[in-house]
């Protein structure tokens, strides 16, 4: 089939440790992209990561740093939230979001 119908989302239980460490590799990619200030690779990185694991915190407030970097505050701002709904008692996100939403 040319056109495979979207997978549907998993739960997080159904998260397994190996999709855990695939994310991670992701995000180990995205952030070395994001050293060399390669932002597109660095996003789409992220984007796999999500994609195998939509309950990562990191990979969200990975994103966030990366949109907001580039200026587009809402975007951060999004997804920093996400991530925050992921980790509720995230201190660093909580300073970021408020930081953000001063401005």
């Amino acid at each position: 089939e040319l056109h495979p119908k979207k997978k549907r989302q998993l739960t997080p239980e159904e998260i397994d440790m190996a999709m855990k460490m695939e994310t991670t590799r992701y995000l180990l990619k995205a952030r070395d992209s994001y050293q060399q200030e390669d932002f597109d690779t660095a996003i789409t990185a992220i984007s796999e990561a999500i994609e195998v694991n939509p309950y990562s915190p990191q990979a969200f407030e990975m994103l966030g740093s990366i949109y907001y970097r580039l200026g587009w505050n809402g975007m951060a701002l999004e997804n920093w939230q996400q991530a925050l709904k992921l980790a509720p008692g995230n201190e660093v996100l909580i300073k970021y979001i408020s930081r953000l939403a001063k401005r």
